[in-house]
């Protein structure tokens, strides 16, 4: 596909950039930032994408005193001559011309002057992003995510470099930042990339998530996989993800077993815990075992116990009185805390991870349980 030319190079350096003049027949107002073009060098091929714009002359004094626009002619004569748009690009690869399979390097160099600038095309897109159809052909993972703004051309990511790297999905309130998390896992899952463990506070993956720009609500990860069984919902509120439609595979009971003095010391802030009454836990450990926790909120039920145990182990009993204040709080925010023994209970830490070792992705819902402290 043969490119569209829309200007020509006309200053620049490796570092700041290149700036492009916009040809006559090019309305300024067509380009848009973030834009996708194609500088042809002599010997390279300079992937770039646009960063500013802005208004240029070649003399100042036609500034000062400006022509008659309503004069048509007058309008043509000065548009694109004396008056012109000035592009700033920012070259992000280059592709050497010469190579019969061409593979794409950083920038190290930039073109000669008034090299040609065109808009990019579907190949030169597939080419930087790669392209559903290579899949098969060279053993690729690429997933479609979408068009940029104002470009038809398909943007897809090759989820198998993406699940080596370390990613995040930032921006401000109400700009899509949950729509395309989800779209990025429904890829990674999608193409076998990864597994992966989804922490739902908001329930928002697991069933069914919020549309963007309108009522209504999107499929969420385990129906978009349902056939093929690739999605597990472990959720803390089963009633609750019954209700939104959902097959709850596990429901989350941890036991306080589970819970080890590190986690109390994670909650310190949460709960305004004082040093003091944190630094008990690991006492509490020592002198109660694995069931720590539980043994602790039952012997504080008895005040000669209570004494006893400052006693002996020479704790205040203040101290004392608020670390079994906040895990009270614990135990009423947190329902899904098993504060009695049950020796049949099911280890759902090993079941989650020996469904992750079978390749299942895993969402946790949170359900009704949507404070801090749970989380």
């Amino acid at each position: 596909m043969e490119r569209k030319q829309i200007g020509n190079i006309i200053r620049g350096s490796l570092l700041d950039g290149l700036d492009m003049k916009l040809l006559e027949t090019v309305p300024l107002e067509s380009i848009k930032a973030g834009k996708f073009l194609v500088i042809e060098g002599q010997h390279y091929d300079f992937f770039s994408i646009i960063t500013d714009m802005h208004l240029a002359t070649t003399n100042e004094r036609v500034l000062i005193s400006p022509p008659n626009f309503h004069h048509e002619l007058m309008h043509q004569v000065v548009s694109g001559t004396m008056a012109y748009g000035v592009v700033s690009l920012r070259p992000m690869l280059m592709r050497d011309k010469q190579q019969s399979d061409p593979v794409l390097e950083p920038v190290k160099t930039i073109p000669t002057h008034f090299a040609r600038v065109t808009e990019a095309t579907d190949e030169d897109i597939a080419t930087v992003f790669g392209s559903e159809t290579l899949n098969e052909a060279k053993g690729r993972k690429y997933f479609y995510i979408g068009t940029p703004l104002d470009m038809s051309q398909p943007v897809c990511i090759d989820m198998e470099r993406f699940a080596e790297r370390s990613s995040a999905v930032f921006g401000r309130t109400g700009t899509g930042k949950t729509f395309i998390t989800r779209l990025l896992l429904a890829g990674l899952i999608k193409t076998d990339a990864a597994v992966n463990l989804v922490f739902d506070m908001h329930n928002e993956y697991g069933t069914k998530g919020t549309k963007e720009g309108e009522e209504g609500a999107v499929k969420g990860l385990q129906p978009l996989f349902a056939a093929q069984d690739k999605v597990k919902i472990y959720s803390l509120d089963p009633e609750g993800t019954r209700k939104r439609g959902g097959r709850c595979d596990r429901e989350v009971r941890l036991g306080t077993d589970q819970i080890e003095p590190e986690d109390i010391l994670l909650l310190q802030e949460e709960l305004r815990l004082n040093p003091t009454a944190a630094e008990y836990t690991s006492i509490l450990k020592r002198e109660f075992g694995p069931n720590w926790l539980a043994e602790f909120m039952k012997r504080m039920e008895d005040r000669n116990e209570m004494q006893r145990l400052a006693d002996e182990k020479n704790l205040l009993v203040s101290s004392m009185q608020a670390l079994w204040r906040r895990m009270e709080r614990l135990k009423r925010e947190c329902g899904f805390l098993d504060f009695e023994p049950n020796p049949n209970k099911l280890n759902i830490i090993k079941e989650l991870i020996n469904d992750l070792r079978r390749g299942h992705s895993v969402v946790i819902e949170f359900g009704k349980y949507d404070n801090m402290i749970s989380y």
